[in-house]
C-alpha cells in the first residue's frame, strides 16, 4: 500500500521533502544535494484547458500592415 505525503510551498517557490521520505530506510539509495526528483500533479488543468478562458481579440489590420494603436492597445 502506499501513503500519500504531501508538502506546501514557501513563498519562494520551495518544496520541502517530508522527512518520511527523505530519510526512509526502505530507500535503496539516500537522497542527497543536486539530485533529481519527480513530482506528479494531481487534477492539474492541461494546456489546452488554460488557453481556453484568454479571450480573443480580433484586430482589423489595413492593406498597408498597420493598425488603429489606440483601438487595439
Amino acid at each position: 500500500m502506499t501513503k500519500a505525503l504531501t508538502s506546501k510551498m514557501s513563498q519562494k517557490a520551495q518544496v520541502e521533502i517530508p522527512a518520511t521520505i527523505l530519510f526512509a530506510n526502505s530507500l535503496k539509495m539516500s537522497l542527497q544535494k543536486e539530485m533529481e526528483v519527480a513530482f506528479e500533479a494531481k487534477d492539474a488543468l492541461d494546456w489546452a484547458d488554460l488557453v481556453k478562458v484568454i479571450p480573443a481579440e480580433d484586430v482589423k489590420i489595413d492593406k498597408n500592415g498597420q493598425y488603429d494603436f489606440l483601438k487595439y492597445p
